[in-house]
């Protein structure tokens, strides 16, 4: 997967594709709208849609941008058939460790 843009909405996985700058690197990085529910609270809802959850991505665009810098420079990459570049997979538990 190649990002020009982002944050991009993968409709076939419900989750967040964006990259980030790492030193002389970029490294994509995920977010599934479960984690978006609950970690990010999207907007109070039940339902996490493409909309709420780009919503959800620029207003905690910074929290966001330190929990996948942390889990990249800690080298917590991951790789899944289909996708050739590795990446950082952001769960729930990643945003315990960064304060609001």
């Amino acid at each position: 997967m190649f990002l020009k843009t982002g944050p991009v909405w993968d409709f076939k996985e419900r989750c967040v594709w964006f990259e980030i700058q790492l030193h002389d690197d970029v490294v994509l990085c995920r977010i599934d709208s479960s984690c978006f529910l609950s970690s990010l609270g999207t907007l109070g809802a039940g339902y996490a849609s493409p909309v709420t959850c780009r919503r959800a991505f620029e207003r905690d665009r910074e929290r966001i941008l330190a929990v996948a810098r942390a889990q990249a420079n800690a080298g917590h990459l991951e790789a899944m058939a289909g996708n050739l570049r590795k990446f950082v997979w952001i769960r729930d538990r990643h945003f315990a460790s960064i304060a609001n």
